[in-house]
């Protein structure tokens, strides 16, 4: 699950890095205080995402490799 969130995470920064640079106005310099607040709104959204993972996993019914 934290390596699933790392990736995450990495791959969101990603994109966002990439859309900035193909959508920004001509002579808009790239700032990290925007971008660290867009981090943390990823870092919550991925978060959100593994919990929900984690809580459908408790569940047997979900786990197909354990049936027989």
């Amino acid at each position: 699950m934290l390596w699933n969130g790392v990736f995450f995470l990495a791959l969101l920064s990603l994109l966002r890095w990439a859309f900035h640079k193909a959508f920004a106005p001509a002579g808009e310099a790239f700032t990290w205080r925007v971008f660290r607040m867009g981090f943390r709104y990823d870092a919550r959204v991925v978060c959100i995402f593994l919990l929900l993972v984690l809580l459908v996993g408790l569940f047997s019914f979900f786990r197909p490799f354990e049936k027989r």
